[in-house]
């Protein structure tokens, strides 16, 4: 298994990437297609947990939860201990649930932020958003209590009015963490949603379905 950074030529029957950190040996028990979908959504959702800062206990909204590394984080939160609100279309409430989100906000029929807060009963330590981006942020923040933190993969603005941490993430691989990603997915303590899986010959389809939004979940694979 690796993760490629993007590199052209990458959706291909063969392609060369540099030993380090981004190249793991798939377990027995982790097939390919699982293996596939594995590098790139688990090793951001570990960094977004990293950035979190959040002990036991703590309160985390998480709006996207149901794609590729919403769906990692709802599990690695859940499994930190700390209480997991996060967003789902109805159709994808059950599925949240049983990654351990302990409340579901419809994000179709209510407002996600002021919803957290009613759920709450108040703003919350640590809200993830992989939807928005720029200004829109902003108002996303008003889910963050005084001191706690705002977390994006995406961009957004510098600064922000109230008292809060922002953090951009980035993915990173520390040594052997994709390796010990693997193995927990073998072993059954950790899930990889498989939204459809395509042959090399329809990676065009692939890209542009992934890209239409037809998927609310998990991840897209090409297969050879």
């Amino acid at each position: 298994m690796t993760y490629t950074h993007f590199h052209p030529g990458t959706i291909a029957e063969y392609t060369t990437v540099a030993v380090g950190p981004n190249v793991a040996k798939r377990p027995t028990g982790l097939d390919a297609v699982r293996g596939a979908a594995l590098p790139a959504t688990s090793l951001t959702a570990e960094c977004v947990m990293a950035a979190a800062e959040a002990e036991a206990g703590r309160t985390m909204l998480i709006i996207g939860a149901t794609g590729g590394v919403g769906s990692f984080t709802v599990q690695l939160a859940a499994q930190a201990g700390l209480r997991v609100l996060a967003t789902a279309a109805p159709a994808d409430a059950d599925y949240v649930r049983s990654l351990g989100a302990n409340d579901v906000i419809d994000y179709t029929s209510t407002d996600p932020v002021k919803e957290a807060q009613r759920l709450a009963g108040g703003r919350l330590d640590v809200v993830l958003d992989l939807i928005n981006r720029g200004p829109a942020l902003l108002d996303t923040a008003d889910a963050v209590k005084d001191g706690g933190r705002l977390l994006s993969t995406l961009m957004g603005p510098e600064t922000f009015e109230r008292d809060i941490t922002v953090v951009y993430v980035r993915m990173s691989a520390p040594e052997g963490k994709l390796r010990h990603l693997a193995e927990r997915v073998a072993a059954g303590t950790l899930s990889v949603e498989i939204a459809a899986t395509y042959p090399l010959d329809d990676a065009p389809k692939a890209l542009a379905e992934f890209a239409s939004g037809r998927y609310s979940r998990g991840k897209v694979v090409v297969t050879v």
